[in-house]
């Protein structure tokens, strides 16, 4: 008598809709076939889990290793075993490379009396991997068409809650969550900070403690803003991972906002300048730090605050606060090489300040300048860009000859191509010179001077984040060598 190992599978979302796919009907159905070929049936493992991996699928895994000892794996249906093409190929092919054989009930597969049950079993395959990508692909379109009408599309954050689909506010949460924005962004909280001071008398969602992970989300969800987002993390095997941002929904305006905007903008900019550093386990935050590039070997440049011996002039360790370069310091990669910050920090505002001039021309500067450098700019981007697309040309001429001469296509084909080439070409010349003929009387120096002119109120007084936040967003980088630095500016 042949021994068998029964497997049955169903999803959370499959459980109890249909009665195919529950699990009394699927065992019923295999102990029945068992039965009829008299077979014994040693054991039925089962998951519930989704079908389209097999990674997370204990029941699976030991049916396999149950297989050792037994002739036959049954399962009441192929889509069962696993919904994704390749694993289920390669579930099938374990099967067969240890002499064993496989039965799919509903399928009406069975190797142990069919010679030809391969090429069946390969094309229901294929279709239960295409029927789990369509049935991805019409999850995710409706779930897209929501989040673009501006349904929430999962449990709502806290501090709302869910009325007709939309989020509407939570009072007795929301004012928890305005306390963690502005202990983090006013009162100058790290994270941590944040969690220690909310656990003296709040609890976090179902009366549990507040995690700095917990907080960190909240921080960052644009939910508060007002804006539906989606779309935002994918599941790989067992791990949850972060999408690009290109690949995200972001609705803008679907729902009263418990956080002003530009706060929760204030927000996301101090905890991507405190990544820089690790904000919460240092004491000094490093004013350039982010944009700081070693001139020996084109590494980053990070803030180190390093002790020195006891003095004795003052009796105690002194701190020496300094840029070191990275590359040095985690890979011996590069010279030691170090400066002092607070110098280096004094020098590039005096470059600053001596490439704006005086704070009065500078203000002046600003009254009077009649271009907007954001127009002037996306024209020069354009300027590069057609000028690039003029450069294409002529090897499009030739290709188009080279179609000729090899009868790739015909005399009234090339003549048709070159036309609208050369139309293209003279289109791109004509619009090249009237870019140039525009930015024509612009000082590129002034122009970046003018945007550059709020400085004077942000230096050289002012909180040292929204210094450093000023920096970012004109420099692109410092290239510091130990006797010399050069400033380059980002496009204004």
């Amino acid at each position: 008598m042949l021994k068998a190992i029964g497997y049955i599978r169903v999803s959370d979302k499959e459980q109890g809709k249909e009665e195919r796919f529950s699990i009394p009907h699927q065992r019923e159905h295999i102990e029945e076939y068992c039965h009829q070929r008299q077979w014994r049936l040693l054991k039925v493992h089962e998951d519930v889990e989704s079908g389209k991996g097999t990674a997370r699928r204990k029941g699976l895994k030991d049916a396999l290793k149950a297989l050792e000892q037994a002739d036959i794996l049954v399962v009441h249906e192929l889509d069962r075993l696993s919904r994704n093409l390749m694993d289920t190929l390669l579930i099938v092919n374990d099967v067969a490379s240890i002499r064993k054989f496989f039965v799919s009930i509903h399928d009406n597969i069975d190797s142990s009396i069919d010679e030809k049950w391969e090429l069946q079993f390969h094309i229901l395959a294929v279709f239960a991997h295409y029927f789990r990508k369509q049935l991805s692909r019409k999850v995710h379109e409706t779930m897209l068409t929501k989040a673009q009408k501006g349904e929430w599309n999962s449990k709502p954050p806290y501090g709302y809650i869910l009325k007709k689909k939309h989020l509407a506010i939570n009072e007795d949460e929301a004012w928890i969550v305005r306390r963690i924005f502005d202990l983090y962004l006013n009162r100058q909280y790290g994270i941590r900070a944040v969690a220690i001071d909310l656990n003296r008398d709040t609890h976090a969602k179902n009366g549990g403690s507040w995690a700095y992970a917990e907080i960190k989300r909240i921080l960052k969800n644009p939910a508060y803003a007002g804006d539906s987002v989606w779309n935002v993390r994918k599941r790989s095997g067992t791990r949850d991972l972060l999408r690009l941002e290109g690949e995200w929904v972001v609705v803008r305006n679907t729902h009263e906002p418990i956080i002003a905007r530009d706060i929760f903008e204030a927000v996301q900019e101090r905890i991507k300048l405190r990544a820089e550093f690790r904000g919460t386990a240092r004491s000094r935050v490093y004013l350039l730090s982010g944009i700081l590039r070693c001139g020996l070997c084109g590494g980053k440049m990070h803030g180190a605050n390093r002790k020195s011996h006891f003095s004795k002039t003052k009796g105690r360790a002194l701190d020496h606060f300094r840029y070191m370069c990275t590359n040095y310091c985690k890979k011996g990669t590069c010279q030691s090489f170090k400066i002092e910050s607070l110098e280096l920090d004094k020098k590039v505002q005096e470059y600053i300040e001596n490439f704006l001039g005086p704070k009065e021309e500078v203000l002046s500067l600003v009254k009077k300048e009649q271009h907007d450098p954001k127009a002037i700019s996306d024209k020069k981007r354009k300027l590069e860009g057609q000028k690039r697309k003029l450069a294409t040309i002529p090897d499009k001429l030739d290709m188009q000859m080279q179609a000729l001469e090899n009868r790739r296509i015909t005399e009234r084909e090339f003549d048709r191509a070159r036309n609208r080439v050369l139309t293209e070409e003279e289109s791109l010349i004509k619009e090249i010179a009237l870019l140039e003929e525009e930015l024509v009387g612009v000082n590129e120096e002034d122009m970046r001077r003018y945007s550059m002119g709020d400085y004077y109120d942000v230096f050289p007084a002012g909180d040292i984040m929204v210094k450093k936040t000023w920096l970012q967003k004109h420099i692109e980088k410092i290239v510091v060598s130990p006797d010399n630095f050069i400033v380059t500016f980002k496009e204004y």
